[in-house]
């Protein structure tokens, strides 16, 4: 179970490195009007975006995140994170989620995002097999 723990940890900070360093060519731009560490926001927006669509980042093209205080210092449920996507086949994804931290915002969000890109990719998928464009045997396409 530990060296199972370890090899899980090896994969998500190799994947994590990789969206740090841009190798994958992905634009990530984060936005805040939070009263909150650049730093700590910034790790912990890359970190939920690599667990929710460290898989597709070779067809992601670009990524904006706006987290903003709606209420201003009034309180409630009024931290926003907003994710706009964009996919390298032209398809653009926004999703939207307003809670009481600015940390389940970007949760929240992360996880809708990631869900929808899923649809997207699937979809195109099965448009292409319906179409007739089925790969040739022992071909493989993602």
């Amino acid at each position: 179970m530990n060296q199972l723990k370890t090899f899980y940890l090896f994969i998500c900070e190799l994947l994590f490195s990789i969206l740090r360093k841009g190798e994958t060519n992905m634009k990530i731009k984060i936005q805040s009007e939070v009263q909150e560490e650049k730093e700590t926001l910034t790790e912990h927006v890359e970190r939920r975006l690599q667990f929710s669509i460290g898989r597709f980042v070779d067809r992601i093209d670009s990524v904006r995140i706006r987290i903003s205080d709606v209420n201003g210092p009034r309180g409630g449920v009024d931290q926003r994170c907003s994710i706009l996507l964009k996919l390298k086949l032209g398809k653009e994804i926004f999703v939207e989620s307003t809670e009481t931290s600015w940390e389940a915002a970007v949760d929240l969000a992360s996880d809708r995002v990631g869900r929808s890109v899923s649809r997207t990719l699937q979809l195109q998928r099965a448009l292409r097999f319906q179409s007739g464009m089925v790969p040739r045997e022992g071909v493989m396409w993602s």
